[in-house]
Protein backbone atom coordinates (compact mmCIF):
# COMPACT_ATOMS: atom_id res chain seq x y z
CA UNK A 1 0.00 0.00 0.00
CA UNK A 2 1.66 3.53 -1.17
CA UNK A 3 2.26 6.52 1.27
CA UNK A 4 -0.83 8.34 0.08
CA UNK A 5 -3.25 5.44 0.44
CA UNK A 6 -2.25 4.96 3.81
CA UNK A 7 -2.45 8.55 4.41
CA UNK A 8 -5.81 8.71 2.80
CA UNK A 9 -7.26 5.52 4.75
CA UNK A 10 -5.75 7.43 8.48
CA UNK A 11 -7.33 10.52 7.46
CA UNK A 12 -10.74 9.35 6.76
CA UNK A 13 -10.99 7.13 9.57
CA UNK A 14 -10.01 10.79 11.51
CA UNK A 15 -12.51 11.84 9.34
CA UNK A 16 -15.25 9.92 10.62
CA UNK A 17 -15.60 11.04 13.90
CA UNK A 18 -13.56 14.28 13.46
CA UNK A 19 -14.78 17.89 12.66
CA UNK A 20 -13.55 20.13 10.18
CA UNK A 21 -10.49 22.48 11.51
CA UNK A 22 -10.54 26.53 10.50
CA UNK A 23 -6.42 27.08 10.77
CA UNK A 24 -5.38 27.85 14.01
CA UNK A 25 -1.93 29.11 15.28
CA UNK A 26 0.57 26.71 15.02
CA UNK A 27 2.37 25.20 18.02
CA UNK A 28 4.81 22.03 18.90
CA UNK A 29 1.70 19.60 19.83
CA UNK A 30 -2.77 20.14 19.44
CA UNK A 31 -3.56 21.47 23.16
CA UNK A 32 -7.31 21.36 22.91
CA UNK A 33 -9.11 21.11 25.87
CA UNK A 34 -12.07 19.13 24.23
CA UNK A 35 -9.98 16.10 23.17
CA UNK A 36 -8.51 13.89 25.98
CA UNK A 37 -5.15 12.42 25.34
CA UNK A 38 -7.40 9.31 26.33
CA UNK A 39 -9.84 9.58 23.55
CA UNK A 40 -9.82 6.83 21.37
CA UNK A 41 -9.60 9.47 18.10
CA UNK A 42 -6.75 11.77 19.60
CA UNK A 43 -3.63 9.91 17.88
CA UNK A 44 -5.92 10.53 14.86
CA UNK A 45 -6.19 14.32 15.82
CA UNK A 46 -2.58 14.59 16.52
CA UNK A 47 -1.69 13.16 13.28
CA UNK A 48 -3.85 15.25 11.15
CA UNK A 49 -3.28 18.09 13.00
CA UNK A 50 0.53 17.54 12.54
CA UNK A 51 0.65 17.43 9.05
CA UNK A 52 -1.93 20.44 8.64
CA UNK A 53 -4.85 18.40 7.27
CA UNK A 54 -7.31 20.14 9.81
CA UNK A 55 -6.47 22.24 12.97
CA UNK A 56 -8.97 23.39 15.53
CA UNK A 57 -12.08 25.19 15.24
CA UNK A 58 -9.86 27.59 17.81
CA UNK A 59 -6.92 27.46 19.23
CA UNK A 60 -8.24 25.64 22.41
CA UNK A 61 -11.09 23.34 20.48
CA UNK A 62 -11.58 20.94 17.72
CA UNK A 63 -15.24 20.05 18.24
CA UNK A 64 -14.56 16.26 17.92
CA UNK A 65 -18.44 15.77 17.50
CA UNK A 66 -19.14 18.51 14.95
CA UNK A 67 -20.42 17.24 11.84
CA UNK A 68 -17.90 17.48 8.40
CA UNK A 69 -19.26 19.15 5.46
CA UNK A 70 -18.72 18.01 1.64
CA UNK A 71 -16.97 20.95 1.00
CA UNK A 72 -14.51 20.21 4.95
CA UNK A 73 -13.92 16.52 3.57
CA UNK A 74 -12.78 17.40 0.29
CA UNK A 75 -10.53 19.92 1.85
CA UNK A 76 -8.99 16.99 4.13
CA UNK A 77 -8.40 14.47 1.56
CA UNK A 78 -7.17 17.23 -0.83
CA UNK A 79 -4.50 18.35 2.10
CA UNK A 80 -3.69 14.82 2.68
CA UNK A 81 -2.42 14.87 -1.00
CA UNK A 82 0.00 17.51 -0.35
CA UNK A 83 -2.50 20.47 -2.00
CA UNK A 84 -2.00 20.18 -5.33
CA UNK A 85 -3.00 22.78 -7.86
CA UNK A 86 -5.88 21.99 -9.84
CA UNK A 87 -5.27 21.75 -13.33
CA UNK A 88 -8.35 22.61 -14.73
CA UNK A 89 -9.22 26.58 -14.55
CA UNK A 90 -12.99 25.67 -15.41
CA UNK A 91 -15.62 25.60 -12.36
CA UNK A 92 -18.29 23.44 -13.21
CA UNK A 93 -19.96 24.54 -9.72
CA UNK A 94 -21.98 27.50 -9.35
CA UNK A 95 -22.19 27.54 -5.54
CA UNK A 96 -18.40 27.43 -5.20
CA UNK A 97 -16.75 30.98 -5.43
CA UNK A 98 -13.23 31.07 -6.53
CA UNK A 99 -13.13 33.08 -2.78
CA UNK A 100 -14.63 29.89 -1.13
CA UNK A 101 -11.85 28.28 1.15
CA UNK A 102 -12.96 24.97 -0.18
CA UNK A 103 -12.46 26.23 -3.80
CA UNK A 104 -9.00 24.39 -4.99
CA UNK A 105 -9.61 21.35 -3.20
CA UNK A 106 -12.75 20.81 -4.59
CA UNK A 107 -11.34 21.61 -8.42
CA UNK A 108 -8.73 18.58 -7.73
CA UNK A 109 -11.34 16.64 -6.58
CA UNK A 110 -13.46 17.23 -9.64
CA UNK A 111 -10.91 16.86 -11.50
CA UNK A 112 -9.90 13.63 -10.22
CA UNK A 113 -12.93 12.05 -10.20
CA UNK A 114 -13.64 11.89 -6.41
CA UNK A 115 -16.79 14.36 -6.69
CA UNK A 116 -18.97 14.98 -9.58
CA UNK A 117 -21.42 17.11 -7.24
CA UNK A 118 -24.76 16.79 -6.37
CA UNK A 119 -26.00 17.85 -9.22
CA UNK A 120 -24.12 19.29 -12.92
CA UNK A 121 -23.77 22.46 -11.19
CA UNK A 122 -23.91 22.36 -7.80
CA UNK A 123 -21.64 21.16 -5.53
CA UNK A 124 -23.03 21.87 -2.04
CA UNK A 125 -20.13 22.38 -0.04
CA UNK A 126 -22.18 23.43 2.93
CA UNK A 127 -24.24 19.86 3.45
CA UNK A 128 -22.97 17.26 5.65
CA UNK A 129 -21.33 15.19 4.38
CA UNK A 130 -22.32 11.63 5.07
CA UNK A 131 -20.74 8.38 6.34
CA UNK A 132 -21.63 7.26 2.40
CA UNK A 133 -20.03 10.34 0.88
CA UNK A 134 -16.97 10.59 2.75
CA UNK A 135 -16.77 6.75 1.87
CA UNK A 136 -17.35 7.38 -1.75
CA UNK A 137 -14.85 10.21 -1.78
CA UNK A 138 -12.30 7.76 -0.42
CA UNK A 139 -12.60 5.02 -2.63
CA UNK A 140 -13.05 7.45 -5.58
CA UNK A 141 -9.45 9.19 -4.31
CA UNK A 142 -8.30 5.78 -4.16
CA UNK A 143 -8.68 4.53 -7.62
CA UNK A 144 -11.75 2.48 -6.99
CA UNK A 145 -10.36 -0.68 -6.00
CA UNK A 146 -12.03 -3.46 -6.05
CA UNK A 147 -14.71 -4.62 -3.52
CA UNK A 148 -14.62 -8.81 -3.43
CA UNK A 149 -18.28 -9.33 -2.73
CA UNK A 150 -19.89 -6.71 -4.79
CA UNK A 151 -20.34 -8.98 -7.44
CA UNK A 152 -22.91 -10.81 -4.98
CA UNK A 153 -25.55 -8.28 -4.66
Amino acid sequence: MTLVKKAAVLLMAAVMSLAFAIPALADTKPSFQDVSQDAYYYPAVEWAWLRDITKGTSSTTFEPESVCTRGQVATFLWRAADKPEPKTTKNPFTDVKSTSPFYKAILWAYENNITTGTSKTTFSPNHPCTRAHVLTFLWRSLGKPEAPYSELA
